[in-house]
C-alpha cells in the first residue's frame, strides 16, 4: 500500500459520509503519466505520481486548522456550528479555514491533464510548471503545486491581480515563474504533507510545516 492510499483510506474510515460510493481506484497507468509529462516542462514528482495512480478524488471542500504565522493574520475563523466565518477572538488562536481542493480526476493522461488545468489562470502557469490545485479562506489565497520543487505554494489573490502579470505576462512562463519565486510562499514542503492535511484537517503549522503531536499519521 502506498502513502497516498493509506492517507485516503484512513480519511474514508473517519468520514465515510464523504465516500458514499467508496473510494474509486484511479484508472491511470504509468504510461498515462509519461504521456502527461510530454506536455509539461518538468517531470511529475514521485509523490504526485503516487497520488495520481492511487484513487480518484473529486473537487471537494475541506476544513483545516492552521496554527502558524498566517493564522495570526486572519481575523476570521470558520465555525462548523454556525456554518460560516466568524470573527476570531484572539490573534493567537488557531484558525479554521475552508479549502476548496481540486482533487484529481481523469480516465487517461490527456483527461487528467485537462482536469489539472481546470482553474489555470493562463497557459503560462502550466508552462511554468505551476498548477492551481485549490484555494482557501473564502478564495482569498490560491494554492499552487510546483512541479519543479515539489512544494505546494500559496499566494494572495490580490498579489496576482495587483502585480500586472495578468496583463503583461499572461502567457509568459518565465514571467510567471519569476513572480511566484518572489511572491509565492511555501504552504507544504511536499505533496504528502498537503495530502495529509487534506485528509486529517490538521492542526498544521504552515510556517514551520509541521503537524503538532497527536495529529493522525496514517
Amino acid at each position: 500500500m502506498t502513502v497516498c492510499e493509506r492517507y485516503l483510506e484512513d480519511w474514508q474510515r473517519r468520514e465515510p459520509e464523504r465516500f458514499a460510493g467508496g473510494l474509486k481506484r484511479s484508472p491511470l497507468t504509468p504510461e498515462d503519466l509519461r504521456q502527461m509529462e510530454k506536455e509539461l516542462p518538468y517531470p511529475l514528482p514521485e509523490q504526485y505520481q503516487d497520488f495520481l495512480l492511487s484513487y480518484q478524488v473529486p473537487e471537494v471542500t475541506v476544513y483545516v486548522t492552521l496554527c502558524g504565522d498566517l493564522s495570526c493574520s486572519l481575523w476570521q475563523t470558520f465555525s462548523l456550528e454556525k456554518h460560516g466565518y466568524v470573527r476570531s477572538t484572539s490573534y493567537e488562536e488557531d484558525v479554521v479555514v475552508d479549502v476548496q481542493w481540486l482533487g484529481a480526476l481523469g480516465n487517461c493522461g490527456a483527461d487528467s491533464l485537462c482536469h489539472l488545468r481546470k482553474w489555470e489562470i493562463s497557459p503560462g502557469w502550466s508552462q511554468a510548471g505551476l498548477f492551481q490545485i485549490g484555494q482557501f479562506y473564502m478564495g482569498d489565497y490560491l494554492l499552487f503545486y510546483d512541479l519543479c520543487s515539489g512544494q505546494v505554494l500559496f499566494c494572495h489573490e490580490e498579489d496576482i491581480n495587483e502585480s500586472g502579470i495578468l496583463a503583461e505576462g499572461w502567457d509568459d512562463a518565465q514571467a510567471v515563474r519569476a513572480f511566484m519565486e518572489e511572491e509565492g510562499r511555501p504552504f507544504c514542503p511536499d505533496f504528502y504533507t498537503f495530502l495529509r492535511l487534506m485528509c486529517t484537517g490538521g492542526p498544521y503549522d504552515e510556517t514551520d510545516h509541521v503537524f503538532p503531536e497527536g495529529v493522525p499519521n496514517p
